[in-house]
């Protein structure tokens, strides 16, 4: 994990916060994450594997996570882990910790 300087890390437990909320309804799986070895193959993965109205603004969150996390150098483009729970730890957020990047 890259250096998350104090004040961003309210954004680094959003983007765990977010993951962790695609996990809860499925739109990111560990079967995703582990076939998937880019965060470029993961989200497109991710978009296409959500079936539903609710799923579908889900996932667009879930890749928006993604995206700050990149930006934020939480995670490399070849992200290296296999689980959801392998990619929250790479934030300041548990894998208990449910708050979106919207809410």
């Amino acid at each position: 994990m890259g250096a998350v300087y104090t004040d961003r890390i309210p954004a680094s437990k959003r983007v765990g916060g977010q993951l962790n909320l695609g996990a809860n309804v499925g739109v990111i799986t560990d079967a995703l994450v582990a076939a998937n070895a880019t965060l470029t193959l993961l989200k497109a993965a991710v978009t296409a594997g959500a079936p539903t109205y609710n799923q579908v603004k889900i996932a667009a969150d879930v890749n928006d996570a993604l995206d700050l996390g990149l930006g934020m150098s939480l995670f490399t483009e070849t992200h290296g882990v296999t689980t959801v729970a392998a990619l929250v730890a790479l934030t300041d957020a548990s894998t208990t910790f449910n708050q979106g990047l919207y809410s």
